[in-house]
């Protein structure tokens, strides 16, 4: 009874010393869709088969958010995924996250040309955003898709060509001086 209970005690514990935590399949799907993106060297600007565009805009705290749309499907696109990534930055980093579509969320993402329907999963686009702390930014990405009984994949690796910057609105702040001056053109219109 001893050597029983020593030995599933033994095999408990050497057990327990060699389980790896297993990594996510989502993790390693985006990790496998990073690496593609680095190593490809071919990227098209525009597509023939939906919009792709970008924003950029200036928070206030100094960082800049950009948007990457994806929209108006000339084809029907079922269980779309998207990674977008900086150009400049060549390495992995878990912990700094690129924006993604389809490939985290447990919902599938599809356009077809003049149909939407949420409920079902029918988007008319698609949104992306990160923040950056650079003020001119090259996105590179990968959009993939499958055709609509799901047996045909394609794949397009995109880059942006230009984009736009927008400022972030200022609020004009009323001094007492400018508001004494103001109450003066006032009075004198008035009168």
């Amino acid at each position: 009874m001893k050597k029983l209970l020593l030995l599933c005690l033994s095999l408990f514990l050497f057990g327990c010393g060699s389980v790896k935590e297993k990594e996510q399949p989502a993790n390693i799907r985006y990790k496998d869709i990073y690496k593609l993106i680095i190593d490809n060297d071919k990227f098209l600007d525009t597509s023939m088969y939906y919009d792709f565009s970008v924003d950029i805009v200036a928070l206030k705290d100094g960082t800049y958010r950009y948007y990457v749309f994806i929209d108006n499907p000339q084809v029907a696109m079922y269980d779309i995924e998207v990674l977008m990534i900086d150009q400049d930055i060549h390495t992995l980093d878990m912990e700094t996250m690129s924006p993604s579509i389809g490939i985290y969320e447990n919902k599938e993402y599809n356009m077809i040309p003049y149909q939407v329907n949420i409920e079902d999963n029918f988007v008319k686009g698609l949104v992306l955003s990160g923040i950056t702390t650079k003020k001119d930014i090259t996105l590179k990405g990968v959009i993939q898709w499958k055709n609509s009984n799901r047996s045909i994949t394609y794949k397009e690796y995109i880059t942006t060509k230009k984009h736009m910057i927008k400022e972030p609105e200022v609020e004009e702040t009323t001094t007492p001086e400018n508001n004494s001056e103001e109450k003066e053109t006032e009075k004198k219109t008035n009168e």
